[in-house]
């Protein structure tokens, strides 16, 4: 499952930061919060919930939930 999350995150970042950086929204629903987004993982069980942090590049998840 670690192997999962490194690589899930690490391509998750690049595709995600390359879109904002040019204009697009990131993956996933966006959520009533000020650059939030929400972002069920396809065949894993896995819900997200992160923010947006545009000003420092980063995208900070404040919440995720597995289903074993």
């Amino acid at each position: 499952m670690r192997k999962f999350f490194v690589e899930f995150f690490c391509d998750f970042a690049v595709k995600a930061g390359t879109a904002v950086d040019l204009g697009h929204p990131p993956p996933g629903t966006r959520q009533s919060g000020a650059g939030a987004y929400s972002l069920v993982v396809e065949h894993s069980g896995i819900f997200i919930e992160y923010e947006v942090k545009t000003d420092i590049k980063e995208f900070f998840i404040t919440r995720m939930l597995c289903r074993w």
